[in-house]
């Protein structure tokens, strides 16, 4: 069953039984002070009645009353409307008067003691209230009842209920519509809740509620809205790092699709062909430069792939004697290349995990000397910067466009990919130093001109002093 159902026949349940309990006890009240009034008013005439048999009998005093003294006295109380009976004797046998008839009703005369006793009976279709009273005038006991018809407060109680019955079915009528259009309103939130949802989950992540109002209801719609923003950003996480693993898997096949054919063409036609030594140094010489070209990008992507699980212990470091390292790894290099690595360094101590940080270096100096031509220079320098300490590269090469920086530390992103092609370059070295600042608790900062030049920079935390004990 709907909620707006749910919403609609409980609360039409509870207005009837509210309209049930509270019509029963206002006609009941209202009926029971009618009958209190009437019994009221029977008393009183038993009780007139008493007196005038009890005046009536006053000319017999000094003498027992006879029988039929005791029945003109009866006679002469009779009225009509009413039924009087006055008895004789304590047998409750002889009946003196009846306006009623012979009927007389025992079990009442027979609870009547000094006081008064009624009873309400029911007998020809009608309601009677009977008082019986006892009296000892004139020297004899006569009972005396007066019977009062009581039909009409019965007869109106039972009007009542048929009007407030069906007062109450055109009132639930009337409610039940207008409940029906306050209950569609309430949960009218709700429908377009489950219709946001349904949208949601045919794939329109973007779709939100507008908040309308700030009850209960108004909140869970905000509280909706937060928890489909969390779900479209992680979907569009998902979506971007399964878009990323597409695009390195198909971007690493592409990188080794070129040097493998290559190097499967010349291998060919060395093993099958006679050529000239010419020839065959050159192709011999094509096979080893691909081929090396393949062990760095293998190693490269080995490395990546080992640093997104691996743990390192970090120590401390002379960032000086690091630096003065990398001179000496890379003058051989940069002497091939026809380029000069200038370094400066001011001593301090900082925490660092050296192999892994020396190939970020070695990365930045291999960018920076990609992109400088021969004769260039290209400056690797470290300085103390209040708490932090900071390795730079400066390079006067191409430089790199402003919309192109924030993609360079992208897996297999190039710039220029022709010349880091015919350089050997596979667009891993960026990303493999990205993530070794990351593993350092910092990143990567670009400063580049067009035309003039790059400076990347990564920032470490200097190491504290140890006390001294």
């Amino acid at each position: 069953m709907k909620f707006a159902w749910k919403v609609f026949l409980s609360t039409i349940i509870v207005i009837a039984i509210v309209f049930a309990i509270g019509g029963y006890v206002l006609i009941t009240s209202s009926f029971n002070s009618a009958l209190r009034r009437e019994t009221d008013r029977a008393l009183e005439e038993n009780q007139l009645m008493k007196l005038a048999y009890e005046s009536a009998a006053i000319p017999y005093e000094g003498t027992k009353l006879t029988d039929e003294a005791i029945t003109i006295i009866a006679s002469q109380l009779q009225n009509s409307g009413r039924r009087y009976i006055v008895l004789a004797d304590e047998a409750y046998k002889e009946i003196f008067v009846s306006s009623s008839g012979d009927y007389v009703d025992q079990e009442l005369l027979k609870n009547t003691d000094e006081s008064r006793a009624y009873t309400i009976t029911q007998e020809d279709g009608g309601y009677w209230i009977t008082v019986s009273c006892k009296s000892t005038a004139g020297g004899r006991t006569v009972y005396l009842q007066t019977s009062r018809d009581i039909l009409d407060i019965f007869t109106e109680r039972t009007e009542q209920f048929r009007i407030y019955t069906r007062i109450s079915i055109l009132l639930l009528v009337a409610a039940a519509g207008v409940m029906w259009i306050v209950s569609m309103f309430l949960t009218r939130p709700l429908r377009r809740l489950s219709a946001t949802t349904r949208r949601i989950a045919q794939g329109n992540y973007s779709e939100r509620m507008k908040v309308t109002s700030n009850d209960e209801i108004g909140d869970f719609t905000r509280d909706f809205n937060l928890m489909t923003d969390a779900v479209e950003d992680k979907i569009y996480d998902l979506e971007n790092a399964a878009r990323q693993k597409e695009d390195f898997v198909a971007s690493f096949a592409h990188e080794l699709k070129t040097p493998l054919t290559s190097i499967i063409g010349y291998a060919d036609m060395l093993r099958s062909r006679n050529m000239p030594p010419e020839e065959m140094f050159m192709a011999a010489s094509y096979i080893f430069t691909e081929g090396k070209r393949l062990e760095a990008l293998s190693l490269k992507l080995l490395e990546l792939m080992v640093l997104n699980r691996n743990e390192f212990e970090k120590k401390r470091v002379n960032p000086r004697i690091l630096i003065e390292e990398l001179n000496g790894l890379m003058r051989p290099v940069m002497e091939k290349a026809g380029m000069q690595l200038r370094v400066a360094a001011q001593n301090a101590i900082v925490m660092l995990e050296p192999d892994l940080f020396k190939t970020l270096l070695v990365n930045l100096i291999d960018n920076a000397k990609k992109a400088s031509e021969p004769g260039a220079a290209i400056e690797l320098y470290g300085k103390i910067d209040g708490r932090d300490y900071i390795f730079c590269v400066k390079d006067h090469g191409r430089g790199i466009p402003p919309e192109e920086i924030r993609k360079i530390t992208e897996a297999f992103y190039m710039v220029d990919k022709s010349r880091a092609r015919a350089q050997n370059g596979a667009g891993l070295g960026l990303a493999l130093s990205e993530r070794i600042a990351s593993l350092h608790g910092t990143r990567l900062e670009f400063r580049s001109i067009v035309g003039t030049g790059t400076i990347v920079c990564v920032r470490v935390r200097r190491a504290r002093r140890p006390k001294r004990i």
